[in-house]
């Protein structure tokens, strides 16, 4: 994900670097690695449902793309939903709750509870 931020996030590399592993160095590339859902697939033990913004400039589609395909590959249970309009947050007013109505198509999920506002 480091090597496809946007522009406008290039000045915040260093931070991302330094929290999640820099992959200019070995030790970073090894450590980038170690923690990778794609090579931790096998680790995944519930049903995922994946939701990607066709139009999210900081997530691209190939991040979901590769972690779909992967769990795809070990015959694990994923749901992958594209949603073509969207970006990075699911801002679309017309569809508020569109993910969290996609997370029935999930074979063994777990059914959605009401949301309920917390109070201060």
């Amino acid at each position: 994900m480091l090597a496809s931020i946007p522009p406008y996030w290039k000045s915040f590399y260093e931070e991302f670097a330094s929290r999640v592993g820099d992959p200019r160095t070995e030790e970073g590339k090894k450590l980038l690695n170690d923690r990778s859902p794609l090579t931790r697939v096998d680790a995944i033990k519930k049903p995922l449902l994946i939701a990607q913004g066709a139009n999210d400039p900081r997530v691209k589609q190939a991040e979901a793309d590769q972690i779909v395909k992967a769990m795809k590959d070990k015959n694990l249970p994923v749901t992958y939903v594209l949603y073509p309009d969207e970006g990075h947050g699911f801002a679309r007013p017309d569809e508020p709750h569109v993910v969290l109505r996609d997370r029935r198509r999930i074979p063994g999920a777990v059914p959605r509870r009401p949301l309920r506002a917390r109070r201060q």
